[in-house]
């Protein structure tokens, strides 16, 4: 038998030069194959994300409405008029207004932020009587005509989403008439499906999340000021917003 020649040279670097072309094909393959995954990921998590907004919006757009009606009503302006006259009118008002709409609570304030009237009078927790001057919704609306802003109730310890419309012209305001709408059935329903998609507020703190230990977490490290912001409105009472860990560093090897 003849023996078997070795490889030349030439068709070594041959066979080397095809195995790193076949290579550098797969990796290409693989890396569009990636890109197109993940191109796919962030369509579907934008989907999920306009669906979310559209839900919150929804939610909250419902209520709009409520405080400049009860501004207008004969009751409430009677109240404003005369604040010490009895206000049992203006509290069944409001209570029955409340069980209608299905708003959380509806309450008055004065121009100097004390709640004269409100839909849970009566009831543990009332509003009637408390000082609400140094809410941003307040002095916004005093000053604009409307606000809308989201905290924790300071009296009832109860997240919700205010809406406030002032009462009377700006050069001589009435008060402010109030709407808290309760989020948490948004935010239950997000729980349940064990949907990872939250809302923060404009300082960047998760107020509803899906995932309960989102909850009351800044996405990045506050500054000083804004800690302090957070601390005078009383936004988040009785969380440690400030001291707790940054919600996207934690999220590491998730696409966000």
């Amino acid at each position: 038998m003849r023996a078997m020649k070795p490889p030349r040279p030439r068709h070594l670097l041959r066979l080397a030069a095809l195995v790193a072309a076949m290579a550098a094909l797969a990796l290409l393959v693989l890396d569009g194959a990636r890109q197109a995954g993940l191109a796919r990921l962030d369509a579907d998590l934008q989907n999920r994300l306009t669906l979310t907004r559209h839900a919150v919006t929804a939610q909250i757009e419902r209520y709009r409405y409520l405080p400049a009606l009860i501004g207008q009503d004969a009751r409430i302006l009677s109240l404003l008029d005369r604040p010490g006259d009895d206000r049992s009118a203006a509290n069944a008002y409001l209570k029955a207004t409340r069980a209608l709409s299905g708003v959380d609570q509806i309450y008055v304030l004065d121009p100097q932020g004390r709640a004269l009237a409100a839909s849970n009078a009566g009831e543990p927790g009332s509003f009637v009587g408390q000082d609400y001057a140094f809410r941003p919704y307040f002095r916004q609306a005093l000053a604009r005509g409307a606000a809308r802003y989201y905290a924790v109730g300071v009296t009832t310890g109860i997240p919700g989403y205010f809406l406030a419309s002032r009462i009377g012209p700006a050069e001589a305001p009435l008060g402010v008439a109030v709407a808290k709408v309760d989020m948490g059935g948004l935010q239950a329903t997000w729980a349940s499906a064990d949907h990872s998609v939250a809302l923060a507020d404009a300082a960047g703190v998760v107020f509803l999340a899906g995932q309960p230990d989102w909850l009351f977490r800044p996405l990045d490290p506050l500054d000083d000021a804004t800690a302090r912001q957070l601390d005078g409105e009383q936004r988040y009472a009785g969380q440690a917003v400030p001291t707790a860990a940054p919600l996207r560093a934690a999220l590491t090897g998730l696409r966000l």
